[in-house]
């Protein structure tokens, strides 16, 4: 009799646009969060070892998640891309980072001497992302929490009953704090070599809030997109970039919902 199949072992076995699709209909419809997470909390749950792409042999917490974390196909076209786009001792900015899947591969790619700077408001996710970054005891990572916009303030994040989603919205006295980009490189963040985002639909609020980051340090931005292309195309435009939509394994086929990529001039 064979040996049982490990976690990653089973979720292997399913075609990536399985995987993808399951993340793609909790995003699309909230209510089957709930019965997803269910049927997979038993793979995800506890500390495991992703088991392919860049990220394979970090270890990782999904509980909460989704199945491609472990298996490591979630927007594997994405992860190719920071491969590709991120050297040793680079500043990446990982706004909206979630419970730090990406945030995690970053650190890697930039090594010891660079830097991530994970920005994430969500109480749940931050601290499943503190655990991630623990786990691998990775020094590299600094959290800041707080949801990234157009303007200083408060606000309040809602998320979805998951820990991967959420959307953030300005309110005073909200329970949250919310800044800017710029904001923060003032205050004494490093600027960054590369800006990921993923803000859910607040995409056009955090390029505002980054203005002056755009114009003067002149990083990579790896955006997805929320229904939001034409807005974040335009604003990128306006700043010099050049903007291309990033297509690959394991990103959603609809246009409303993938990502661009904007690269700067040549500096």
């Amino acid at each position: 009799m064979g040996a049982v199949p490990t976690t990653q072992e089973l979720l292997a076995r399913l075609p990536a646009s399985w995987l993808r699709r399951a993340g793609e209909l909790q995003h699309r419809h909230p209510g089957l969060i709930v019965p997803v997470r269910r049927l997979t909390g038993r793979w995800l749950g506890g500390d495991r070892v992703i088991a392919g792409g860049p990220g394979a042999g970090l270890r990782f917490n999904a509980t909460g998640g989704i199945p491609g974390y472990l298996v490591g196909t979630t927007e594997l076209a994405v992860q190719r891309e920071l491969e590709r786009r991120l050297r040793p001792g680079d500043v990446v900015h990982d706004v909206g980072a979630s419970i730090g899947f990406l945030t995690v591969i970053c650190a890697r790619l930039v090594g010891p001497e660079g830097r991530v700077v994970a920005f994430e408001p969500g109480d749940d996710a931050a601290g499943r992302l503190r655990h991630n970054v623990a786990l691998n005891g990775l020094r590299n990572v600094t959290l800041v929490r707080a949801g990234v916009v157009d303007r200083a303030g408060r606000g309040a994040f809602t998320g979805h009953s998951s820990l991967v989603w959420g959307d953030v919205e300005a309110i005073d006295d909200g329970p949250i704090r919310l800044t800017t980009i710029d904001a923060e490189i003032a205050g004494g963040l490093p600027a960054p070599d590369l800006v990921k985002l993923d803000v859910e639909g607040t995409e056009g609020a955090a390029l505002r809030g980054m203005a002056a980051t755009l114009r003067d340090h002149r990083p990579v931005v790896l955006c997805e997109i929320h229904d939001t292309h034409d807005e974040v195309a335009a604003l990128l435009d306006g700043a010099g970039y050049d903007v291309a939509p990033l297509a690959g394994e394991g990103l959603s086929d609809d246009p409303r919902y993938g990502y661009v990529v904007g690269t700067p001039p040549a500096r």
